[in-house]
């Protein structure tokens, strides 16, 4: 199979010049590593998806694990579609607590889980804001996914230093915001 996977990526083409390095990076990559057959048919799902869109990202993305590829090939989908429909709820839930904050557009790490986590307490989180029922382990292993995914799209920064994640102010993270004003 992966002589078909490398055969579909060389075959796309794209004027998108994140998509067209993340095409090249993806090859390389499948044809040095041991990759999982699901890994392989993601990076190129993803790739397909990238390059018929305009959305410029960091194209190292496809170096990252298989849930931030995932995760960001549904965000360039929802981008080019202009619908937050075909996003993940873990990222929906993240993304729409971060976007309820009215002065600083931010969450905490732990703040990310507890979106995710109802048993997680936090006190800075509101009680009205969107908290899904997911174990802790899946909070933590999503909301990190969701961290990467969203720096590598330039939506958010994820500052390590002070365990949180903001969005930007960028045209990506606009038009991203912007498809969680309409709900």
């Amino acid at each position: 199979m992966t002589t078909s996977n490398i055969t579909t990526l060389k075959a796309l083409s794209t004027d998108n010049k994140s998509a067209a390095a993340a095409i090249k990076l993806s090859i390389a990559r499948i044809e040095s590593n041991e990759m999982t057959e699901r890994a392989q048919r993601l990076i190129v799902t993803f790739c397909k998806v990238a390059s018929n869109s305009a959305v410029e990202f960091d194209s190292a993305i496809v170096t990252r694990n298989v849930y931030a590829i995932e995760k960001a090939k549904k965000v360039i989908h929802a981008l080019t579609i202009k619908s937050a429909s075909v996003i993940d709820k873990y990222t929906n839930a993240i993304v729409f607590n971060i976007s309820k904050r009215k002065v600083h557009k931010n969450l905490t790490n732990r703040e990310q889980n507890a979106s995710l986590c109802a048993a997680l307490e936090c006190e800075s989180m509101l009680a009205t804001m969107k908290k899904l029922h997911k174990a802790e382990s899946t909070a933590a292993t999503q909301s990190s996914s969701t961290r990467v995914m969203l720096d590598a799209l330039d939506i958010a920064e994820n500052d390590n230093d002070a365990k949180e994640c903001h969005i930007n102010d960028s045209v990506n993270a606009r038009a991203f915001v912007a498809l969680y004003a309409k709900k």
